[in-house]
């Protein structure tokens, strides 16, 4: 789903907060921050070091996702929002709001509806953190928000939903809050339970089943035949039942290949479907038998080659995974470029690895 579709899911009074953690799930936090800078209502980050990759290059709000415990002055004074998920971690906050009352702490209230990982599961709790906020000149309660962690399932979701419109009105009702930002939608919540002020949107900004997004390719760099009972790849990894050519590809673990893929997943050659048997540091042995392959053929990891496609999801199955991991697990070494104009290709200039993996990422489009 590109940017474009997601604002047009949006109410018109819906802020979107693009995702940039885990350098944007892998694919480059600086290059999306800039390019949709415009766009986005909102970026979202995990820590103090994703914060300050990307402070610089925005002007729009920056929520730090994970409660934090050292560094509070320091990034509120650089404008950072960030959440409250604890009393402890508050009474930190109000600590030092009192003692540098020419800073101000914006804070996103952690509600714990369920996933329980992070958040207030207490109302009184939560009615604390207001009023003790409420009485402190210098601290801001931008927002109040929670995490859907199964919005595939109706039951759940619709649990979570309830919970967090309870306390938006119990808040609303005591305080007023009127320009406190609430939200829970994450990227699955989009498709049926976006409510709320503001969409936080990740892995549906740079992925979708509809779209080609992402492109992973490398090339050939060797092919070699193996007659029937000869093994390739470390541990014999693959025993040929038959006479097997066999296309050796630049890419492996190292750089994000798992190696559960092995004789499960597949590649594209050609626009023809070649099964993965075995995977090494870095390089991949593929069953081309039967089929026109030459030395350095395009192959295709993620992404449409011609008529056929490689999907994320796709990866994540072969490997009984999600495609978070898949996307966050290609390493650093593989080259990434970015296609959507100008801009993009300005971003790319300093850009210069030696590997022919390539990772190309179609910038979302901006409405």
């Amino acid at each position: 789903m590109n940017v474009k579709n997601i604002k047009n899911r949006l109410e018109s009074n819906q802020k979107l907060c693009v995702v940039l953690k885990a350098n944007a799930y892998g694919l480059g936090a600086k290059k999306i921050c800039k390019t949709l800078s415009s766009v986005a209502d909102y970026f979202a980050v995990s820590s103090v070091a994703e914060f300050f990759e990307i402070r610089w290059l925005t002007n729009k709000p920056i929520l730090l996702l994970d409660p934090i415990y050292e560094n509070i002055t320091k990034i509120a004074s650089f404008g950072c929002e960030f959440c409250v998920s604890n009393l402890t971690q508050f009474e930190l906050v109000k600590k030092e709001a009192k003692r540098h009352k020419n800073i101000v702490y914006k804070i996103h209230i952690k509600l714990n509806t369920g996933m329980n990982r992070f958040g207030f599961k207490n109302l009184d709790d939560v009615l604390k953190v207001v009023e003790d906020s409420l009485k402190t000149q210098n601290i801001f309660i931008s927002g109040v928000f929670s995490h859907y962690f199964d919005a595939k399932s109706t039951k759940f979701a619709k649990k979570q939903l309830l919970l967090m419109e309870n306390i938006k009105e119990e808040l609303a009702g005591r305080f007023g809050l009127k320009r406190t930002i609430f939200h829970i939608s994450n990227s699955d919540g989009l498709e049926k339970f976006c409510r709320f002020d503001m969409a936080r949107v990740g892995m549906k900004v740079y992925d979708d089943s509809k779209f080609e997004t992402i492109k992973w390719h490398s090339k050939v760099i060797e092919i070699q035949e193996i007659k029937s009972g000869e093994t390739a790849g470390y541990s014999s990894a693959f025993v040929a039942k038959k006479d097997t050519k066999i296309a050796v590809v630049q890419v492996g673990y190292a750089d994000g290949i798992m190696r559960r893929i092995a004789g499960r997943g597949f590649v594209l050659i050609r626009d023809k479907f070649c099964k993965i048997l075995a995977v090494c540091m870095d390089s991949i042995l593929v069953d081309v038998t039967n089929r026109k392959v030459e030395l350095y053929d395009d192959v295709i990891l993620i992404g449409k080659d011609q008529e056929n496609q490689i999907f994320i999801c796709d990866v994540a199955s072969w490997c009984d995974t999600i495609g978070y991991e898949v996307i966050t697990n290609i390493s650093s070494r593989v080259k990434r470029k970015y296609k959507s104009g100008e801009i993009c290709k300005l971003l790319l200039e300093n850009i210069e690895q030696e590997n022919s993996s390539v990772l190309t990422q179609t910038q979302p489009d901006r409405p």
